[in-house]
């Protein structure tokens, strides 16, 4: 049986993996902010969160 995680950290992996996929599909920033319906500075904001923790 898997860990059973908070829904806010559950939340936070599957965005960011959503995100890592874009960009890989995409090749840019930008191009994935574009195909995910956000602002760029949405994405930088959300990783450098990531990095911070």
């Amino acid at each position: 049986m898997r860990e059973i995680l908070p829904l806010k950290v559950t939340v936070e992996r599957v965005e960011l993996a959503a995100i890592q996929h874009a960009i890989d599909q995409c090749g840019s920033v930008r191009k994935a902010a574009a195909a995910l319906g956000v602002d760029p500075s949405t994405i930088v904001r959300k990783m450098q969160g990531h990095k911070e923790k």
